[in-house]
């Protein structure tokens, strides 16, 4: 069974797939260094775990995202220890793996946005800087044949008529952000927005 597919099972989505499985995309996949996804840059100071948040956000209802995020190589000192989502969201893979990446069905269909959890590094050193840290595309499998790219399934169309893959665009991270190559949210943030994200954070 694909991974998209079964996120979307264990959701409890039902689907028919038929008709058209792609739509434009308007939903954002975040990495920031807080839960309350107002920091685009992970500074660190001494060795140590550090967690990257991950946060589904945008206008589209959505029952499942698969992504991967593989640890650039411009992150040197890091290792990749965890990939963390908390019940009842359900996920299949890890972040790691740069085919098919870890897919996530966040029980039920959730308004924009969702929390959907963490992905930790061991850092050894602090030489990394001005790395950039992005969510990548998976191999998404739909009756047209494999997709390579970030997505969700959109729960906006009732379940029983077709399931809709919508693509996702990636916002990314910057390591050690600096004078030299500072990062700006592609986002505008609100206190209402944010303050639901902040509820989510378990």
């Amino acid at each position: 069974m694909t991974r998209m597919l079964w996120a979307v099972l264990v959701s409890g989505s039902v689907l028919g797939l038929s008709g058209s499985t792609f739509a434009q995309s308007n939903n954002f996949l975040r990495f920031v260094s807080e839960p309350g996804g107002s920091t685009c840059s992970l500074n660190y100071s001494e060795p140590g775990v550090v967690m990257i948040h991950v946060i589904l956000d945008g206008t589209a209802p959505s029952s499942a995202v698969q992504f991967s995020a593989v640890t650039p190589e411009c992150w040197t000192g890091a290792t990749w220890l965890c990939d963390r989502v908390d019940l009842p969201f359900l996920s299949l893979g890890n972040t790691q793996d740069p085919v098919n990446g870890i897919s996530v069905a966040v029980n039920g269909c959730k308004e924009m946005p969702v929390y959907i959890g963490t992905i930790h590094h061991q850092v050894t050193d602090l030489s990394a800087s001005c790395c950039a840290y992005a969510p990548g595309p998976a191999e998404v499998q739909t009756p047209a044949g494999p997709l390579n790219i970030l997505a969700t399934v959109d729960c906006t169309i009732p379940y029983f008529m077709e399931w809709v893959i919508r693509p996702v665009e990636p916002v990314g991270i910057t390591v050690n952000a600096g004078a030299s190559c500072p990062c700006e949210l592609a986002l505008s943030t609100s206190e209402t927005t944010w303050g639901r994200v902040k509820a989510l954070y378990r």
